[in-house]
């Protein structure tokens, strides 16, 4: 099997997969006579070519041996990722046969194990090592398989990191998708390579994908100075974001080269220079920052297999690479490595049996005094395939991968990952030393703004506030202040105050209560010379909690406490940009809200609301239960509260729920649009038009 471009030289378990289904044929019993023998031996090619189609198409109209019929059926939807009809048919086989083989103990064994039913697979498995032959080539494998097994079954029961989703069917194809990395200065914008027309010849591409109007968009592939007949794939950015490199990959070479990445005008700068031996078994490049980059190799002196080595650039010149060492490197292989911004962890994929669940897995290593011990990132990041390419958003929030999981669409397919928790090691900014090479590397930051120029990095914090609800503490003061100063240093800049609390209130004054918490904040603003026309106000109540108010029923003090607490959040103007970095309370899994997500979610691109009533004092109506969202706003300088919920990200949808809320009495609901989280008003629509055109429907709307 044809490996991709970025995974040319990896020992992927596909390709001992068709090893195995070779040696297998081999094996399996042929009935007699020599027209139905010559359709079984066309079956069998068809089978060791991954030509399943074809085999299962010849399969439904044979007759003869029925176990054998059942069994390579089952083959055949194994090929065909459809684990559910492939099982059937293995268990027709069982039932078919007083005497099972090795063969079906094997198929039964990879079924369950690609379904992550661990126990069984071992059952299986051992089952397979009772009944086969000495001569059986899968033996060895299946002593590995027992093992990584065991890791699952340990591993499925730990706390998962966060959920997975699946790329839409535009971006991953039956092709492969590989390589994928965020934007250094665009969280919404993530490339990838993928191979989608291999019928004119064409390599792989380089390709990217963004968030539009809440999904996200077709692949937009690089023009044609980029992407040509050869195999291209990202390897990462340099000099701020403002130059690609990437692998560019032919029959019998291997090239990383430079690219000024301009989107007006694509300028090749050649070959990027750098102490890699392409040809000798270096590959999976990652680049910290322009004079650290990280790498797997082949190269003597190492554990065995692939090692992780890591090079730095001092006045000029790259160093010679040194191996990461044994805390990090094994007999088996360490590929595709990822550096968090403070330099303190390290993701990377590895097929040793003693640590994962199938093929690659994803483990992370935290620098104490030394390298730690590897561990498995776990489930749902992890599968019983090859899960390769890990890396972290800028933001901490969100991570992505490619893996060819069996219930990928084909080959290997991309995947986002949202964690639970932001991981802190990636809100710092990229060091300016790494304390495990102690080199000093200049300081400038991996986000950029117009023109090149290094953007603006801003921490938030958020005020948290005691059930005697004084919020000018000292800690608070101290962080008011230096918000202060941010805003009197950028005067075009806008701040929303926004007050959440416990569920310790009833639902009509909790909300109100929280918007009264978010005045005294504007008070204190106000007095220190910040203009009340760049202040918004939002009062939430305990409707998004990012701790859980109850445990069974019962009170739990210790979310209450997190959940009392007044964030911001700070705009800017549309040609701006900043990476604002909000702090949040420090939430133990088990304690986390759900509810969160979806206030999270909606400072994120275009959204709308439902203005469902205004008010001068508390108001609540009980039909409003079944809607979520419940929050109170007032606008910069106006002295009105407006009662909203949550409505959708299209105005179409927005609009049947303003409808519907209409029906039930509220005659004065409206649509209001908001970007980023800020409410936008008529005469700003015009700036956001472009980027979020669904606007245009708001913008012409008859309320």
């Amino acid at each position: 099997m044809s490996k991709p471009a970025g995974y040319s030289h990896s020992p992927l378990k596909q390709g001992a997969f068709m090893m195995i289904l070779l040696a297998l044929w081999m094996l399996v019993f042929i009935p007699s006579g020599f027209a139905q023998q010559s359709k079984w031996q066309q079956v069998d090619q068809y089978l060791a070519s991954g030509q399943y189609r074809d085999a299962l198409d010849m399969l439904r109209y044979m007759e003869g041996d029925a176990y054998a019929l059942a069994l390579k059926q089952g083959i055949c939807y194994y090929g065909l990722n459809q684990l559910k009809t492939a099982q059937d048919f293995f268990t027709q086989a069982y039932q078919s046969t007083k005497a099972p083989d090795a063969d079906l103990y094997y198929w039964l064994g990879e079924t369950y194990h690609q379904q992550l039913r661990f126990e069984p697979a071992v059952q299986q498995f051992k089952a397979f090592l009772r009944v086969a032959k000495d001569s059986d080539p899968r033996k060895e494998q299946v002593k590995e398989l027992i093992r990584v097994c065991g890791n699952g079954v340990r591993i499925q029961y730990q706390d998962q990191l966060g959920y997975l989703e699946v790329f839409p069917a535009q971006i991953n194809t039956q092709y492969n998708e590989i390589a994928p990395r965020f934007s250094p200065n665009y969280s919404d914008r993530i490339y990838f390579s993928s191979q989608r027309f291999p019928e004119t010849g064409k390599g792989y591409d380089m390709m990217s994908i963004e968030i539009q109007n809440g999904s996200w968009s077709s692949p937009f592939e690089f023009n044609a100075t980029l992407n040509t007949v050869a195999d291209e794939v990202l390897y990462g950015f340099a000099n701020q974001g403002q130059e690609a490199i990437y692998l560019q990959q032919m029959p019998a070479q291997r090239t990383v080269l430079v690219d000024t990445f301009s989107q007006a005008q694509q300028i090749h700068r050649g070959v990027w220079k750098s102490p890699l031996q392409l040809n000798r078994d270096d590959d999976y490049l990652y680049i910290y920052h322009d004079s650290l980059i990280l790498f797997s190799s082949k190269r003597s002196g190492g554990y065995g297999g692939y090692d992780l080595y890591a090079s730095r650039k001092d006045h000029g010149t790259w160093s010679v690479p040194f191996n990461l060492g044994p805390s990090i490197n094994s007999p088996a292989d360490e590929i595709t490595p990822f550096l968090t911004n403070d330099g303190q962890v390290l993701y990377f994929s590895s097929n040793r049996p003693d640590l994962t669940i199938g093929g690659f897995d994803v483990l992370y290593s935290r620098l104490e005094d030394s390298w730690s011990a590897p561990v498995n990132l776990g489930l749902p990041v992890n599968s019983a395939a090859n899960d390769l390419q890990f890396s972290i958003g800028p933001e901490g929030k969100t991570g992505v991968f490619a893996s060819d999981r069996k219930e990928s669409v084909g080959g290997m397919d991309l995947y986002f990952f949202y964690f639970k928790e932001v991981v802190a090691a990636q809100l710092a900014m990229i060091q300016d030393q790494v304390a495990w090479f102690h080199q000093l590397m200049p300081s400038d930051s991996a986000f950029t703004g117009p023109g090149g120029k290094p953007a603006l990095t801003v921490e938030v914090p958020y005020l948290a506030y005691g059930t005697d609800d004084v919020l000018l503490t000292p800690v608070n003061l101290k962080y008011l202040q230096t918000l202060v100063t941010l805003l009197k240093q950028h005067p075009a800049w806008t701040i929303d105050i926004i007050g959440h609390s416990d569920n310790q209130q009833t639902k009509e004054y909790n909300p109100f209560f929280s918007i009264k918490r978010s005045e005294k904040i504007k008070d204190y603003f106000t007095q220190a010379g910040i203009a009340e026309n760049r202040i918004f106000l939002e009062g939430c109540g305990s409707t998004f909690p990012v701790a859980l108010n109850e445990i069974n029923l019962l009170p739990n003090p210790s979310g209450q406490r997190l959940n009392r607490r007044i964030e911001f959040r700070l705009h800017t103007s549309p040609e701006e940009i900043v990476h604002f970095i909000y702090q949040q309370p420090v939430v133990v899994a088990h304690f986390q809200d759900t509810a969160y997500r979806t206030f999270d979610a909606f400072a994120t691109g275009l959204q709308y609301k439902i203005l469902v009533q205004q008010a001068t004092r508390p108001y609540y109506d009980h039909r409003l239960d079944a809607y979520p969202g419940f929050t109170i706003e007032q606008l910069a300088g106006q002295s009105m509260y407006d009662y909203t919920i949550l409505g959708a990200d299209t105005y179409f949808k927005a609009n049947q729920l303003k409808r519907e809320i209409r029906e039930l009495g509220f005659e004065d609901a409206s649509v209001v649009a908001y970007v980023d989280g800020r409410r936008i008003s008529q005469n700003e629509l015009r700036f956001y038009t472009e980027k979020y055109p669904d606007l245009i429907y708001y913008q012409y709307r008859s309320e």
